[in-house]
């Protein structure tokens, strides 16, 4: 039997879920569309230190990859739209990047 759960599952809401400060940090790039590279550019760490911090993240928000990873944060309130638009508009030089705004 396949269970599915609910988008609107108030389960979900309420599992503890701790990231810590750098798992967050890497959270909001990657949900401004930061690659593996640039994060760990960007931070001054290796790149198998970002795909480490990436797994624990998929691991503590019980997802299978990074759009679940965005959507999770958004639902646990890691993520914000007017923080990661703010979050963008900030690291968005280095790589080019374009904030969203809407």
């Amino acid at each position: 039997m396949i269970l599915q759960r609910s988008p609107h599952s108030t389960a979900l809401k309420s599992m503890p879920t701790t990231l810590t400060n750098r798992e967050c940090e890497i959270l909001r790039l990657v949900a401004n569309e930061y690659n593996t590279l640039q994060v760990a550019d960007l931070l001054c760490i290796s790149e198998y230190t970002v795909v480490s911090h990436r797994q624990n993240i998929m691991i503590k928000l019980n997802v299978k990859n990074a759009a679940g990873m965005v959507r999770r944060g958004f639902e646990i309130g890691v993520l914000s739209l007017s923080n990661e638009i703010k979050e963008a508009d900030r690291s968005a030089n280095k790589y080019n990047h374009q904030a969203v705004t809407i």
